[in-house]
């Protein structure tokens, strides 16, 4: 007996190009679509029966297959933090730290997974629910993300520190001007940043995502009240520059 979608391989379906081949779930499901991915990753179980009869159950094995080839993982690891986690977009059960983003090939769309989800998707949720299968294929992505983790580490170490700088300094070096020059050279935020780059320390990666935040939303505003013209933001500092002078 051919097993029905579930709820998680339907927020797939919906998510894919394939979806068009099948006309009466592309053509009754636009009310999920309406707003993209994010009204896409909410629908329930109490959609689930309803989407279910707009596909024949001797097509979802060939659903599954379509799934499988336009869904790749695309290796990629990234590290919300200790005690920072967020919903896998495949189950949207289970909570994450590390987030494996899985890429559709074909329309560009990201999903951020657990690892145990990145198997349902890669290899199918029925080959996942092999125990034994399910516990090798997991261990050997994380085995292979506590690797890359290393590497990034080692890389981070063994760079000069004058070099690191140089890398954050375009992106910091503009947005702390912008600020200040905006009115908030008197922001605690602000202040205890400045205070940390100029005792010749690296910004965190949360903290210069939260600066260039900060950044986007001043820079925003003063683009919508006409008082800026739109420019791009200079991703690093040219070697020539005098790195130690020019800190803001």
């Amino acid at each position: 007996m051919v097993e029905k979608l579930t709820l998680p391989e339907w927020r797939l379906f919906l998510l894919s190009e394939c979806l068009k081949a099948y006309g009466d779930a592309y053509e009754n499901t636009t009310v999920f679509r309406a707003t993209g991915k994010d009204s896409i990753l909410c629908i329930s179980d109490d959609d689930l029966q309803y989407l279910n009869t707009l596909v024949r159950e001797d097509h979802c094995e060939g659903i599954r297959t379509a799934l499988r080839k336009e869904w790749k993982f695309s290796g990629k690891v990234v590290d919300g933090g200790k005690g920072n986690y967020t919903i896998c977009e495949y189950c949207h059960k289970r909570e994450i730290r590390y987030q494996y983003l899985c890429v559709n090939v074909i329309n560009g769309t990201w999903l951020k997974l657990g690892s145990v989800c990145v198997g349902r998707i890669v290899h199918g949720e029925a080959k996942m629910n092999d125990r034994e299968f399910s516990k090798k294929y997991v261990s050997g992505l994380e085995a292979m993300r506590v690797q890359k983790m290393k590497e990034a580490e080692t890389a981070i170490v063994e760079k000069p520190m004058r070099q690191l700088r140089l890398e954050q300094h375009g992106r910091i070096g503009h947005a702390t001007k912008f600020l200040r020059e905006n009115g908030h050279g008197d922001d605690t935020f602000y202040k205890s940043l400045e205070s940390q780059w100029k005792a010749g320390k690296l910004l965190s990666a949360k903290q210069e995502k939260a600066l260039m935040s900060l950044y986007t939303n001043v820079y925003n505003k003063r683009v919508r009240e006409g008082v800026v013209t739109p420019e791009p933001i200079p991703t690093t500092a040219t070697p020539e520059e005098d790195i130690e002078n020019n800190i803001p």
